[in-house]
């Protein structure tokens, strides 16, 4: 995640929108302060930060700004904790992420048509780059080796 962020660029990708506030009603301090920096993240880059040191500070302090909670409380998170992995977890549940089932196609035959109506799902997330998304997915293995995905992450791959 790039570093310089302008005000326009903080209130553009950093701010909670209204449908967002109801998620954080029973957080309060670091807890809060967390949630929020990974469901922001997580919709910037279409993962998960893997520690705090990955959100830029500036993004932080508006954050924190933002949420009425002192920025320094989150110098003693522990971003491996349980409450951060359950914190991730209401994340893709709120965003329509599901674990994926092999069902009744058999493996490899997941269809563009049911990635859209997956992605279409996702209207709330900002600003992904799915191509370099859909290719970091194939390099970690998650995605089919044969049909309409691997056929267009392969096409990314040769760019």
């Amino acid at each position: 995640m790039r570093r310089g962020w302008t005000v326009d660029e903080l209130i553009k990708c950093w701010t909670l929108l209204d449908g967002e506030w109801r998620l954080l009603r029973n957080k309060t301090g670091a807890s809060r302060l967390a949630f929020t920096l990974l469901w922001e993240f997580f919709e910037l880059e279409a993962r998960f930060s893997g520690h705090g040191g990955e959100i830029p500070k500036t993004a932080v302090a508006y954050v924190a700004e933002q949420l009425d909670v002192d920025a320094e409380v989150l110098a003693g998170y522990d971003w491996s904790s349980r409450q951060t992995k359950r914190h991730r977890v209401k994340i893709c549940e709120e965003l329509g992420f599901r674990k994926c089932s092999v069902g009744k196609q058999g493996p490899g035959k997941l269809g563009l048509d049911t990635l859209l109506t997956e992605v279409s799902k996702l209207e709330r997330v900002r600003a992904i780059d799915w191509a370099t998304w859909l290719t970091a997915a194939d390099r970690r293995g998650l995605l089919p080796r044969s049909g309409p995905i691997s056929t267009f992450a392969d096409a990314s791959n040769s760019t």
